[in-house]
């Protein structure tokens, strides 16, 4: 047999023991399910961070670490449960998923196509998710975001539509769902594209809804609230909580709305909650890794919130942490610094990039052409260069910083390696991209797209039935065995 055939050969066998494996795998994870004897779980978190794979909450540990000047891992609150596992994450029709697909696989256990809410791949009926089947069961359910409330990963859990793009479509299924507590972000094209729709704002309290968005209102809610849609008073991009390194004294945290949100969802039936931290994934796509990092901080915070509600039901509470894909393809390590990380670095960033932006473009308006040492000005101090020895700009590093400038400010014709969604998520700012590109390589942070990954995402599982899922899963897996742990029909 020759060396090629021989190659062949082994290689064919390889792909069959993989496929064997997989199989297998499947086959062990039903049969665990189809054991399960546990005690139901009464009370219900499910965590999503957009976009977070296993680098990004790596970083975030790092991060902590340098923070207090050692070279080890500072474990997240996710990071200290009972189950740490993955989740593959491929759509129906690509290996590569979005949102979408991904989050219907979430909520309903079955695969689906790239941009459907919760139908099935060619998009002739609806599939039930497991919010949906927990609210017939008498359970209460609270879908919270800091994104948009009617964005692709949370309107999985109530909606049906062809595709994540007909807001006005999956708010009407919101004002329908008679979910009980909606938070976070508004309601997006709540009048419709071209303005010319009822308000969904409107026709939520038609249906017995409280909408609230001041800070006083939400932080008194309790179990006589009613139903809610929680909406944080500062809105950016268009109905977006803020980034949370943008957070400010006049803002609900993510935390804080999952603390208000068990007030007026907990009951003795119990409860199914769902909250996202979607801004982990639009920081990715601008590859911003110190908003990255808040980000995944901000997530944490509000898993720390569910934590000590388990400690007061810990034989009825369960806590599953997770996300729908990476995106970034984000790495603790970049060749700017070999071997060494200096995650510390990232403190001096206090802004996001699309603030950031945001600044530099009122300074255009407000002057026809800023001087670049304006430009500079405002840039030392919001990322801290030339600060220090440590981030003094190499010559290098300002050569860079004054092509965006003439870029931006002067017209130059655009030839920077940057693409149009890093851009978009940059607020079209060719400046703030090159700022957030110089602090990560300071720090030792590397990104290989502005897009999402199919790498396999964390999984950590903390409670009642905690076990079924300390295996390698297919993110289908996840609501699976939540209906099973729920004794969901």
């Amino acid at each position: 047999m020759s060396y090629i055939n021989k190659r062949l050969v082994s290689g064919l066998f390889f792909v069959v023991a993989i496929l064997f494996q997989t199989i297998a795998g499947a086959q062990n994870i039903q049969e665990r399910r189809d054991d399960y004897k546990g005690p139901h779980a009464k009370y219900v978190f499910l965590f999503i961070g957009d976009g977070m794979g296993l680098a990004q909450v790596n970083a975030t540990e790092v991060y902590l670490s340098a923070l207090e000047g050692k070279k080890e891992i500072k474990k997240l609150h996710l990071s200290q449960f009972d189950v740490q596992s993955y989740a593959t994450t491929y759509a129906e029709n690509r290996y590569i998923t979005g949102s979408a697909a991904a989050g219907t696989a979430i909520a309903t256990g079955e695969k689906t196509s790239i941009s459907t809410i919760s139908m099935n791949g060619d998009r002739t009926k609806p599939l039930k998710t497991v919010a949906e089947m927990a609210k017939e069961e008498g359970y209460k359910v609270g879908i919270l975001t800091n994104v948009y409330i009617n964005h692709a990963t949370p309107a999985v859990f109530y909606a049906h539509v062809p595709n994540r793009g007909n807001y006005y479509d999956i708010g009407m299924y919101l004002a329908n769902s008679d979910f009980d507590y909606f938070g976070g972000g508004d309601i997006k094209y709540s009048t419709g594209r071209k303005h010319d729709k009822k308000d969904i704002k409107e026709i939520v309290v038609e249906r017995g809804y409280k909408y609230l968005n001041t800070k006083k209102e939400i932080l008194s809610l309790n179990n006589k609230s009613g139903k809610v849609i929680a909406v944080n008073p500062r809105l950016v991009d268009g109905g977006a909580m803020p980034y949370t390194i943008d957070i400010n004294k006049d803002d609900v945290t993510l935390a804080e709305f999952v603390e208000k949100g068990i007030d007026v969802i907990d009951n003795d039936k119990g409860f199914f909650m769902m909250v996202e931290g979607g801004k982990i994934d639009w920081a990715c796509h601008g590859n911003d890794a110190a908003t990255t990092v808040q980000g995944v901080l901000g997530l944490d915070r509000a898993v720390a919130v569910a934590e000590k509600f388990y400690e007061k039901h810990p034989d009825e509470t369960l806590i599953i942490v997770t996300a729908d894909h990476e995106t970034g393809g984000m790495s603790v390590g970049y060749r700017t610094t070999h071997y060494d990380s200096y995650y510390d670095r990232l403190k001096n960033q206090t802004i996001s990039s699309v603030e950031f932006g945001k600044k530099i473009s009122q300074l255009k308006e407000n002057n026809e052409v800023p001087s670049y040492l304006k430009v500079l000005a405002l840039t030392e101090k919001y990322f801290g260069f030339n600060k220090n020895e440590d981030m003094n700009l190499t010559s290098k590093e300002e050569k860079a910083l004054k092509k965006a400038y003439r870029i931006q400010f002067l017209g130059e014709e655009d030839s920077s390696e940057k693409d149009a969604m890093a851009l978009s998520y940059t607020g079209d700012e060719p400046y703030a991209s090159v700022c957030v590109q110089i602090m990560n390589h300071k720090a030792g942070v590397g990104f290989t797209t502005n897009s999402h990954t199919g790498i396999p995402v964390p999984v950590r599982a903390k409670g009642v039935g905690a076990e079924l899922f300390n295996t390698y899963l297919d993110n289908t897996d996840i609501p699976k065995n939540i209906m099973k742990i729920m004794k969901l029909k």
